[in-house]
């Protein structure tokens, strides 16, 4: 197979003992490979490390066609996830997924919170831990608080969510004076949890199937939150209690249509290119709001945009890799 042919899969650099989160990764890189293979690539892994030179001279060697962009941590922290972008933009190699400055602009929580405010896209209300210690606190209970750069559900579990502002206050004061600018609190909308994938089409954009995420038999008084044990701890009652479904009835029809023509609207507006997913919550009178603008959101094969691509027929899984390789190379 000639050079031309040859394609980087540049992924997180995950070390022996790694949290899930960070080693799914792996599986993730070795199932892209696999699919690469299958669509005629031959595929060289590059580990992006804080040492960039190491990460150039690498690249430089491999001269790929395009970078298959699974970088999503440095050192375990996503607080510089657009770096690795940044560079393959620098050294003009085509690569997967949305641009550095998408990937800024979504990975920053509050960031994103206010160019969605701009864009008069409605998302939870929202002040940081700062603002709240400074000029006190503003929302309405209930309250969930967040980290500003992690995703996967990192740091959030049901002692993320306060019903009372006295017991909010107490946790910020439990915070080191160093991070506290690293958290934002959310008005926590107790309802329904959707997430809306889009991959792109040529020079258009598919809105895929809208997926609810259920929680089955939780106790009433416990937060219904797609929290880290749900998404990574295989054995909790979280994990095994939030399914997925795709099936709705004509009650939802006109709460879909709104979710599916907001992520559109999302979008166009942060830029976004490849594949995103879009995090909604609805509050008690069904109303959706967005949290979470996902530019590369996880595609492990039992993620929720790979779930959400074999709903709408693109299947199998190397179709969906096809898809997101041809936007990168512009075909």
């Amino acid at each position: 197979m000639s050079v031309s042919k040859t394609a980087a899969i540049v992924h997180s650099d995950v070390g022996p003992y790694a949290p899930a989160d960070e080693m799914d990764i792996l599986t993730e890189a070795q199932t892209v490979a696999e699919a690469l293979h299958s669509l005629g690539y031959t595929v060289v892994h590059v580990p992006f490390h804080a040492d960039i030179s190491r990460v150039i001279e690498q690249l430089k060697k491999i001269k790929p066609v395009f970078i298959f962009n699974l970088a999503e941590s440095i050192r375990g922290s996503s607080h510089m996830v657009h770096l690795p972008i940044l560079l393959f933009e620098y050294l003009d190699i085509p690569f997967t997924g949305s641009g550095s400055d998408a990937m800024l602009l979504t990975s920053n929580k509050v960031i994103c919170k206010q160019l969605l405010s701009f864009h008069n896209i409605p998302t939870p209300p929202w002040q940081s831990v700062t603002s709240i210690i400074d000029d006190g606190l503003g929302l309405k209970a209930p309250f969930i608080i967040k980290p500003v750069n992690e995703d996967a559900s990192v740091d959030i579990t049901d002692t993320s969510v306060f019903h009372e502002k006295k017991d909010l206050l107490k946790k910020i004061d439990t915070i080191a004076p160093e991070r506290k600018k690293n958290y934002f609190v959310e008005r926590f909308m107790n309802g329904r949890e959707f997430n809306i994938s889009l991959i792109s089409n040529g020079k258009e954009v598919d809105v895929l199937p809208p997926a609810e995420i259920l929680f089955k038999d939780y106790p009433p008084d416990k937060p219904k939150i797609v929290g880290y044990d749900a998404k990574w701890k295989t054995d909790s009652f979280e994990y095994s209690h939030t399914p997925r479904t795709f099936k709705f009835t004509r009650d939802d029809d006109a709460l879909l249509r709104g979710m599916m023509s907001t992520s559109k609207r999302c979008w166009d507006a942060f830029g976004l290119k490849g594949y995103v997913r879009v995090d909604f919550r609805t509050d008690s009178e069904q109303n959706p709001w967005v949290l979470e603008v996902n530019a590369n959101p996880c595609i492990s094969p039992d993620s929720g945009f790979v779930a959400a691509c074999k709903n709408a027929g693109i299947k199998p899984y190397a179709e969906t890799i096809r898809r997101i390789t041809n936007c990168a190379l512009g075909e």
